[in-house]
């Protein structure tokens, strides 16, 4: 539930870029749900940031 580095390993090892399909595997990671892995994602991504142990808010996914 929380939104860590760890978290952002994976979301890294997992970039695709604009229009490319994420690698199999890295579902959890597409935050924006269109499919790519890019910098859209990692803007959400920074914005849930929350911490270890520390659980993160769904508004943050929202765009704002």
């Amino acid at each position: 539930g929380d939104v860590d580095m760890s978290d952002f390993a994976t979301l890294q090892a997992c970039l695709s870029g604009v229009s490319t399909p994420a690698p199999a595997g890295c579902n959890g990671s597409r935050l924006d749900q269109d499919g790519d892995l890019d910098t859209d994602d990692v803007l959400i991504f920074q914005r849930c940031l929350s911490g270890p142990g520390v659980p993160g808010t769904p508004a943050c996914a929202l765009p704002g």
